[in-house]
């Protein structure tokens, strides 16, 4: 008798389990004018009246699982079946939740672009998050006429590569308490991160607990689409309600970070806006993305060490006086207060540039600014590679003005100090980064013998897209940029098997033999026996010394 209880409570759990009803929400989505308010049927049966654009349903049970249903959208005001416009056939299976959307447009000849009319259907709906405390966001893309986008929500990509009547793989969990600042807001850009379509506050408190649907849709352009709704973004509830993540207002702007404080007690910091913790654990020459913050006068960034606690162990701050629906650039360079060891003694400081760019003007070339940020290097001119002076005397602390520099074909770039000695020669290649706009960073030291021989000096890219710091190559000089130099000297030249260096005011020197294109052949260190260049083809070459914080180049023969 127990046997046979216990196998009757199995199978009426099984039953139980396999009866339990599909669920399904319906979302209209489609902005077109002519059917701002439809009527949905299944197999015949009305499911949904009056359902108006950026209008939805709850998600509620239904009746036909597991056998094919025939859901047709009809205008609100005619007759079925003569006034469908649009039917498709599934099947919802027992147990399962899905999301219906309405995307696309009827009256394709009078919008641009043309998008017919359909549905999508996500498998997998949720009503509840997981944490009472969090959001979880399904997102999908409804815009027709919105390119394929990321949704960022502050440095973060929350979606990427999303294109139009699509959905996320999944949910995705927020907090849905306060985020600090530039978490707020919710931009829609393209896939590069370098232009920002629009942005929106991104307020969850409505939705703790909650799962939701949250989507772009209405045109990026109204005038050409029958000045239909403009581009917003929304959040659609399990119970139907349709809430707008408002654009940002004018209290907004935008700011790129980059650390680039070569001292070795700030090589990985916290960064804070106010009370925030807005990076964690940033490292020397790394850039942030732009990221929205609030325009306000009493805005304070905050420097901490890494592993922080709160905005209380910060050992820098500034305040910040920044202008609404501004670009800025903010450069940390310098040496902290309490560290020895380094010359000059440059305090640290943040260096911000206004109208900072997060796109190039062109897309055959690179818009790039200079920032002088090395703490003993001189005041340096830049030369492109016909000698024109492109940058002039930029002194630490310093932006240039936006160079348009071509992304097509290897760059020339010499530096040079304020009397035109050669200081370094560099051949960059933007061609990556065509049509995009950065920084270009003169960082670390000159001379790191005298700055606890910390990193030493060259120039660094950032992006707007933010990341680690990207070294440009330092070419080797020409032979017209060659001059001997009375300090330094190299014998026997002609050389056969041994090539010694005198003169030289430091033991720690490095010396590099390049041929006359520029390739480098050997390299070698504080080689006081001389350097080896037995092995080297007979002909004309050229010698580079690093001495400290000078360098020399010197021509040679090999025989």
């Amino acid at each position: 008798m127990k046997k046979f209880l216990l196998t009757s409570i199995i199978s009426a759990a099984a039953f139980t389990s396999f009866a339990q009803p599909a669920q399904v929400q319906i979302i209209n989505n489609s902005p077109d004018s002519t059917i701002d308010m439809v009527d949905v049927y299944f197999n015949g049966n009305p499911q949904a009246n009056d359902l108006m654009y950026k209008g939805a349903t709850a998600l509620s049970t239904i009746s036909q699982t597991n056998t094919p249903v025939v859901i047709s959208f009809a205008k609100h005001d005619g007759v079925y079946p003569v006034d469908t416009f649009k039917q498709i056939t599934t099947t919802f299976t027992s147990g399962n939740k899905y999301i219906l959307i309405l995307n696309g447009t009827k009256d394709q000849a009078r919008y641009s672009p043309a998008v017919p009319i359909r549905v999508d259907i996500y498998t997998g709906a949720k009503d509840v998050a997981a944490n009472s405390q969090e959001t979880e966001i399904l997102f999908a893309h409804g815009s027709t006429d919105l390119p394929q986008s990321d949704f960022r929500v502050g440095a973060e990509i929350v979606d990427d590569n999303r294109s139009f009547s699509s959905f996320a793989a999944g949910y995705k969990a927020f907090p849905s308490m306060l985020p600090p600042p530039a978490q707020r807001v919710l931009r829609i850009t393209n896939p590069s991160g370098s232009k920002t379509i629009s942005s929106h506050n991104f307020n969850l408190m409505p939705f703790a607990g909650r799962a939701i649907v949250a989507m772009p849709t209405g045109f990026v352009n109204p005038g050409a689409n029958r000045n239909g709704a403009p581009l917003t973004f929304i959040a659609v509830t399990s119970t139907g309600q349709v809430m707008e993540f408002v654009p940002t207002t004018s209290d907004m702007t935008r700011i790129q970070l980059i650390h680039n404080s070569a001292d070795l007690n700030a090589s990985l910091v916290d960064v804070y806006f106010g009370d925030s913790l807005t990076f964690a654990n940033v490292p020397f020459r790394t850039a942030s993305p732009f990221i929205d913050i609030p325009a306000q006068s009493n805005m304070t960034l905050g420097v901490a060490p890494a592993n922080s606690n709160t905005v209380a162990d910060t050992f820098f701050s500034a305040d910040l006086y920044l202008d609404p629906e501004k670009n800025y650039i903010g450069v940390m360079s310098g040496i902290r207060s309490n560290s020895t060891g380094y010359t000059p003694m440059r305090p640290m400081t943040f260096s911000l540039k206004e109208n900072g760019k997060e796109e190039g003007s062109n897309n055959n070339n690179v818009d790039v600014t200079v920032f002088h940020g090395s703490t003993d290097a001189p005041v340096f001119d830049i030369q492109n590679g016909n000698g024109t002076v492109i940058v002039n005397d930029l002194a630490y602390g310093q932006f240039s003005s936006y160079l348009p520099l071509p992304a097509t074909v290897t760059s020339i770039v010499h530096l040079t100090d304020a009397a035109g000695g050669f200081l370094h020669r560099y051949s960059p290649t933007f061609t990556p980064f065509a049509g995009q706009a950065g920084v270009i960073l003169a960082s670390g030291f000159h001379d790191s013998t005298v700055n606890n021989n910390g990193s030493k000096f060259g120039l660094y890219f950032a992006t707007a897209m933010g990341g680690p710091l990207m070294a440009l190559p330092e070419a080797f000089v020409s032979v017209n940029d060659i001059a001997a130099n009375s300090n330094i000297k190299i014998y026997p030249n002609p050389a056969t098997d041994r090539l010694f260096i005198a003169g030289t005011q430091s033991a720690d020197f490095t010396a590099t033999v390049c041929d006359m294109t520029g390739k480098v052949m050997a390299q070698f260190s504080n080689d006081t026996n001389g350097v080896d260049v037995s092995r080297l083809a007979s002909g004309m070459y050229i010698l580079k010394v690093q001495d400290g914080a000078n360098t020399f180049h010197q021509k040679f023969s090999k025989q």
